[in-house]
């Protein structure tokens, strides 16, 4: 989406408004969003948006990154959070209390943004930044990458890091990326299902498929060590 920049109320009061009605510059994405998914829910049973645009307080402007879904879930929400940060190497980020939202996302003491049922919102310029100090430069194989999936069943509360880190400390260094493309909650269950792909990859040789399964194997072993997670079968 690609909204106005005004609104209804805010930090920044404009001297000379184009609508009376909206006098502010915007405080946040999610109200526009919310205005949009009200709109099109006439016309359309779900429906999934982003914005990314600048929002102004009395500091000055930032770059915000804002998503709603409609009917939303907060597993699912919370997924897609999660896969953002991931993919960009933030893994030390935490869900904190929020007067407001359902929860605050937080890297260390820094708040990045909020999130609810359905939506989202994130400073982007401090994803940014953050992003840039965690950044390593890493070779490129000139091995071929032997793929495989693996879906399993955790509690609830489990964040995606938790089982990411166990995967990635039992594949080692041949295990050269790991991605969640799946996240799953069936109403009234205690548990969800998460699905990732591996990628194993060697910088001294080309991988077979039996070295490729003893890994998973291995991966394998190493998260069902934990009693109330359940890899799927089959």
């Amino acid at each position: 989406m690609y909204n106005y920049s005004f609104a209804r109320e805010g930090a920044v009061e404009l001297a000379n408004p184009i609508d009376k009605s909206k006098k502010f510059l915007k405080t946040n994405l999610a109200e526009g969003l919310r205005e949009n998914v009200k709109f099109n829910s006439a016309y359309f049973k779900k429906i999934k948006i982003f914005e990314m645009g600048k929002v102004y307080s009395q500091a000055g402007e930032n770059v915000s990154l804002a998503a709603l879904m409609h009917p939303g879930e907060f597993a699912e929400t919370k997924g897609i959070v999660e896969m953002i940060l991931d993919k960009l190497g933030l893994d030390d980020y935490y869900f904190s209390d929020h007067p407001d939202k359902v929860a605050e996302i937080r890297i260390g003491n820094t708040s990045i943004g909020s999130i609810d049922h359905n939506g989202f919102e994130l400073n982007f310029e401090e994803l940014v930044k953050l992003a840039e100090e965690e950044m390593e430069f890493m070779p490129i194989s000139k091995y071929p990458a032997v793929k495989r999936d693996i879906a399993l069943y955790v509690p609830l509360d489990t964040r995606v890091t938790e089982v990411e880190d166990v995967i990635q400390n039992s594949g080692g260094q041949i295990l050269s990326d790991v991605d969640l493309f799946d996240i799953y909650e069936e109403a009234g269950e205690d548990r969800k299902s998460l699905a990732f792909h591996m990628i194993f990859q060697s910088y001294e040789k080309t991988l077979t498929d039996v070295e490729a399964n003893e890994l998973q194997t291995a991966i394998i072993k190493a998260l069902e060590a934990n009693s109330d997670w359940e890899v799927r079968k089959g």
